[in-house]
């Protein structure tokens, strides 16, 4: 009489190690993508933030997930935007030019860079993040001219790295 319970242990044990085989993989890619980039100290950790990054097949695949940070960070800032214009009228305009650079941020650089990766035409996405990460902050913070600078300052400072972080990531993509 033959022993059938061996075979359920051993395909589970068989899909345990090939899980594990690819989270090593995927350790990897975020590991050597991160070290050639723009800022080592600050890619790694962006990544494993986002679960989706584990799983991502290729830098290609990174770099749509630093975009879709970089809108997520971008729209979170224009709603905290919005939120300091309704409370206080005296920044309703000063604000104005840092929620339309916000806007177009959102849906021109960093949704175009989406598009351009999509099409594969890595020099326009790369320029396209770029673009997204410094016109707004440098305008928003430009209307401020006091040293304090924005209410927004440290947003500012954290969406041009992302923007700077998704260019070098996406210079990475073999063409």
């Amino acid at each position: 009489m033959e022993n059938k319970t061996l075979y359920p242990w051993a395909w589970t044990t068989f899909l345990l190690i090939c899980m594990f085989a690819n989270q090593v993989v995927q350790a990897d890619l975020i590991t050597e993508t991160c070290k050639k980039s723009y800022s080592v100290s600050m890619c790694e950790p962006i990544f494993r933030s986002d679960p989706r990054s584990a799983g991502a097949k290729d830098v290609k695949g990174l770099a749509k997930i630093l975009l879709d940070i970089c809108i997520g960070n971008a729209t979170e800032t224009l709603n905290a935007i919005k939120k300091l214009q309704a409370s206080d009228p005296n920044l309703e305009q000063l604000l104005s030019r840092c929620a339309s650079d916000y806007k177009l941020m959102i849906e021109d650089d960093f949704g175009g860079a989406k598009k351009k990766l999509d099409e594969n035409a890595y020099k326009e996405a790369a320029k396209l993040a770029f673009y997204g990460g410094a016109r707004g902050p440098v305008d928003c913070e430009g209307t401020y001219k006091d040293k304090k600078g924005s209410p927004i300052r440290q947003r500012n400072t954290d969406i041009a790295y992302l923007g700077l972080l998704a260019r070098s990531i996406i210079l990475l993509i073999p063409s």
